[in-house]
């Protein structure tokens, strides 16, 4: 049963196929500038969004789940593709829409233990950040192009 994809990764259950995550947490956070006033409470300015910083935990655990060294060697190879991938996650909102795209920034992981030398139990960390819209004038297009920034 697949519960959502990471890219091309799929969030999957089923007997030696798991390849899920356990907890996925999420920041979603405004940008604000302070203007100093003499004598008064700074004047607060909003400035706009933060990318959202997202993190997925998971576990894998042989052979209930898909084989450790599989999992984070897919999970790696995507984070040295740099490539913008859309985060689905069930029914649970993840970007800001449903064309939202993340990038993955960091990959971490315990490997706990072995049976023989097999990698038999890992926690994996995924720490996604997210890409702004290619497509907008304020997203990376916009800034080559030079429309982006208003006269």
């Amino acid at each position: 049963m697949i519960i959502g994809t990471l890219g091309v990764i799929p969030f999957v259950g089923g007997l030696g196929t798991a390849n899920t995550f356990h907890a996925i947490s999420k920041s979603n956070k405004a940008s604000f500038v302070k203007h100093p006033i003499f004598g008064g409470v700074d004047l607060i300015e909003a400035t706009g969004d933060d990318p959202i910083d997202t993190s997925i935990s998971m576990m894998f655990f042989a052979p209930y789940t898909l084989a450790p060294a599989a999992g984070i060697t897919a999970l790696e190879a995507l984070k040295a593709s740099r490539m913008p991938v859309p985060l689905f996650a069930g029914d649970a909102p993840v970007g800001r829409g449903g064309l939202a795209l993340f990038v993955v920034e960091s990959v971490s992981v315990k490997m706990e233990k072995w049976v023989g030398a097999h990698l038999a139990i890992a926690k994996v960390d995924v720490k996604l950040l997210e890409y702004s819209n290619p497509f907008s004038l304020a997203g990376p297009l916009g800034a080559l192009t030079n429309l982006g920034k208003i006269i």
